[in-house]
């Protein structure tokens, strides 16, 4: 999710929001919380993943600032 940030006319913002819920499971017959099979399953991918997705913006952000000091 983005907003604006604010800051001056000329100068343009956006507040970057990430992140993720992970809510565990209440086994009905005996009461036991458990992250469930999928979440451990997941978890190197999910990893992964995010990492890359923080490294494009990364690069996007570092490429949209060369061109401006261009």
């Amino acid at each position: 999710m983005t907003t604006p940030a604010g800051g001056r006319s000329a100068e343009q913002r956006t507040r970057l929001y990430f992140g993720s819920a992970v809510v565990p499971k209440v086994d009905t017959k005996n009461g036991e919380i458990t992250m469930g099979f999928a979440f451990y399953a997941l978890g190197g991918f999910h990893r992964l993943y995010s990492r890359l997705l923080l490294r494009a913006a990364c690069n996007r952000l570092l490429a949209n600032r060369r061109k401006g000091a261009a």
